[in-house]
């Protein structure tokens, strides 16, 4: 998925959808679950064992729910932004 692209067009129509919701709700296809599969993650849940990109999908969850656009799309770059963190401690 592309979360740009749903961010894009939750903008235009003026929310979210039932199936977006759900997908952000969802820890194998939120922006969480679609970074880099060696980010270390729950085995049996699959949420991210680093507490700021758990936090921070709980929150791109919890916005998407309630059709807040805009702190969709800053979340969507915190969670991008940590990804790259905690995946260059991987590769130290």
């Amino acid at each position: 998925m592309n979360w740009d692209k749903i961010i894009d067009a939750a903008d235009a129509r003026g929310g979210f959808t039932d199936i977006n919701k759900a997908r952000a709700a969802d820890w194998e296809t939120c922006p969480c679950g679609e970074q880099d599969p060696r980010i270390p993650r729950d085995s049996d849940e699959g949420y991210p064992l680093d507490h700021q990109l758990l936090e921070l999908g709980l929150e791109f969850a919890a916005a998407v729910e309630s059709d807040d656009v805009a702190y969709a799309r800053t979340l969507l770059a915190a969670i991008e932004r940590r990804a790259a963190e905690v995946l260059a401690r991987l590769g130290e």
